[in-house]
């Protein structure tokens, strides 16, 4: 206190001294701003963080549930039940310890005739730090994910693939020989 008497007594340290006080005022309301900024900043990471589990969470379900299809698609089993109990098993490795915070998930898979169709349920549940329960009304984010696959028959799809690669030679002939004419 006695320092801050000492300055007033010139006019030169009169500025000088107010100068310091408002430098000192400036640090301490950052400060107080900087509190009160901290937990909206920590909110929104980690609702970001999560917003990114999601969304890798829905592209690698989608993904998963588009092998599966295929998978038991290209399968040589005529019995729809064998087709599905391999796929039950193909569905089981491929969703094994790829999704993100999620434990749970519903599938459902269905063979009927050449159609193959192979759906996941998935919710991931949103921690309640992030308040977001009370401004959306839920703490989970629901997504469902629906792929459907029409079974492949090996041999026409082969003799399929020879008639267009037969069709593409002989559009290439005709080509060659229109560009010859000219």
């Amino acid at each position: 206190m006695r320092k801050n008497i000492r300055m007033y007594k010139g006019k030169r340290n009169m500025s000088s001294s107010i100068k310091r006080l408002v430098r000192s005022r400036i640090r301490g309301s950052s400060t107080v701003e900087l509190s009160l900024l901290m937990p909206m900043l920590i909110t929104l990471f980690a609702f970001l963080i999560y917003l990114s589990f999601f969304l890798y969470n829905r592209i690698e379900t989608s993904a998963n549930a588009y092998i599966c299809a295929l998978r038991g698609g290209r399968m040589e089993q005529e019995a729809p039940k064998a087709t599905y109990q391999l796929m039950k098993k193909e569905s089981a490795g491929l969703m094994e310890g790829s999704l993100l915070a999620i434990q749970v998930y519903r599938e459902q898979i269905e063979v009927k005739g050449d159609n193959i169709q192979v759906t996941y349920e998935i919710s991931q549940q949103v921690p309640a730090v992030l308040i977001l329960d009370r401004l959306f009304q839920k703490d989970t984010w629901n997504f469902q994910v629906t792929k459907k696959v029409k079974k492949l028959h090996p041999v026409s799809f082969i003799r399929n693939c020879r008639k267009l690669s037969d069709l593409k030679n002989k559009k290439e002939r005709k080509e060659g020989e229109n560009e010859g004419n000219l």
